[in-house]
């Protein structure tokens, strides 16, 4: 039998605890084999981390960004994934939004083809298959999201 040791682990030097860091693979393999997942952007830096103190403790997320693309000047958000968790209910993630000033939040259901998107305006189904790319300039003009060195945005088939 095998010893396996961790050659990474993430430290959160706030609350002490160590979690572990997901990789592209994790959330491709989530969103791909349509297990619950909910993606939250935030508007600032201030509701992201009150959002990450109250909300996200003991839950298994990985951080990423989320990039608007506004002309020559983009806007970087932050942003989390969370593994294992969905919204089914409109009016707590339409409360979040307002109470946590979100951007928006994106909702995977367990077996649903098409995730949920939830903004200020109301909700609607999302892209269901995914962009994958190293480069911006391999996206287009359009908005995307960036975990490491992977960039992704969701599309409509």
């Amino acid at each position: 039998m095998g010893k396996y040791i961790k050659l990474f682990e993430e430290y959160d030097i706030n609350t002490g605890n160590s979690r572990n860091s997901h990789s592209w693979s994790d959330l491709r393999n989530t969103m791909q084999n349509k297990l619950p997942f909910i993606i939250v952007d935030f508007k600032d830096m201030e509701s992201y981390q009150k959002f990450k103190d109250s909300e996200l403790q003991g839950k298994d997320y990985s951080d990423q960004t989320y990039t608007i693309r506004d002309g020559d000047n983009p806007i970087v958000m932050n942003s989390v994934f969370i593994f294992n968790e969905s919204y089914s209910s409109e009016e707590l993630a339409l409360r979040y939004i307002k109470q946590f000033n979100i951007h928006r939040i994106i909702s995977g259901e367990k077996g649903k083809d098409f995730p949920t998107i939830y903004t200020e305006g109301g909700t609607s189904e999302f892209g269901n298959d995914l962009l994958i790319s190293l480069s911006p300039e391999e996206l287009g003009n359009d908005d995307y999201y960036k975990i490491g060195s992977q960039l992704y945005k969701f599309i409509s088939t």
